[in-house]
């Protein structure tokens, strides 16, 4: 049998979201890393024989095509430990398939904050990780100049996050921007220069408003929140109870109760730069202190048991 060797194997979609997860481990220089995209080719158990990683990461998505079965991947968790990083354990339509296909990892990683899914003593919640490195200036560029008051990239959505941001661009405090694929961005290609594209556009924020609320009415930490802390931006983030679990309300994060209260903090956050400021620095701060890489896969690399060298 062919033999390629890599430390790290990654199994993930394509999806733009998943880049800054896969460098969040990249960014931190251990060993080798190789990704296989399964939404694009059928991925089995010979692809983990023939390269005997020291961890196996799969990034779980909903019906992606060519996914490993429930056999595949207890076969590949006896090769190599597997990982699963789980976007949304804490949505309710989650619950059912984790408690299906829990047993096939070695340990699961729930990254939305949320407490409340069915984990074992070996998993763990946590909150997205992210590279941090596509919020600096990797290739001498200029720092963007924050010439947005409020800011907010993606899907408006509907219910309660679709409401906050309609109220918001209708009082004309919002600047919506779609996340727009593109091939190639200040040194970046592909899904990199898409996520460095958004990144800078984070950085541009004075201010990020967010909504925590799932589709099904649960809450949970989005990877946003990661975002505008690492951009150096102020959160604005809805009152509930999952956020205030990792972040303080008042110090790292400024919390509104529904649409209007959200635009009257944003009018008179207009004229408090300083305290706009100070709670940016605030969430940069706890998110380089406790979020890091090197934190979030500290704790991973602690579940399977794998010290490298350069850790």
């Amino acid at each position: 049998m062919n033999k390629r060797c890599c430390d790290v194997l990654y199994l993930s979609t394509s999806t733009p979201d998943t880049i800054k997860e896969i460098d969040s481990w990249r960014c931190l220089g251990i060993g080798s890393t190789e990704v296989i995209y399964y939404d694009k080719i059928r991925v089995g158990v010979t692809d983990v024989e023939i390269r005997k990683p020291k961890m196996t990461v799969l990034i779980s998505a909903h019906k992606a095509p060519f996914a490993p079965s429930l056999d595949e991947l207890i076969k590949m968790n006896e090769i190599s430990p597997l990982v699963q990083i789980l976007s949304d354990g804490g949505d309710t339509p989650w619950h059912e398939e984790t408690i299906r296909w829990r047993d096939a990892f070695t340990t699961i990683v729930s990254i939305d904050g949320n407490p409340n899914w069915p984990s074992r003593q070996c998993d763990l919640t946590l909150l997205t990780p992210i590279d941090p490195r596509y919020f600096d200036n990797m290739f001498g560029e200029q720092n963007p100049v924050r010439d947005v008051l409020l800011g907010f990239a993606g899907g408006i959505g509907h219910g309660l996050r679709g409401l906050v941001m309609s109220h918001l661009m209708g009082k004309g405090l919002l600047t919506h921007r779609w996340h727009s694929p593109i091939t190639s961005y200040k040194g970046y290609e592909g899904n990199a220069a898409s996520y460095k594209e958004y990144a800078d556009f984070m950085r541009r924020c004075k201010m990020v408003v967010n909504n925590s609320m799932t589709s099904n009415g649960l809450h949970h930490v989005k990877g946003r929140v990661l975002e505008a802390g690492l951009a150096g931006a102020c959160l604005l983030e809805d009152k509930n109870p999952i956020t205030s679990l990792w972040l303080k309300p008042g110090k790292h994060y400024i919390e509104y109760n529904d649409h209007e209260h959200a635009a009257q903090l944003v009018e008179g956050l207009k004229s408090e730069p300083e305290k706009i400021d100070e709670t940016a620095r605030a969430l940069q701060e706890e998110i380089i202190r406790n979020h890091s890489p090197k934190v979030f896969w500290g704790k991973v690399l602690d579940k399977i048991g794998w010290y490298p060298e350069e850790w």
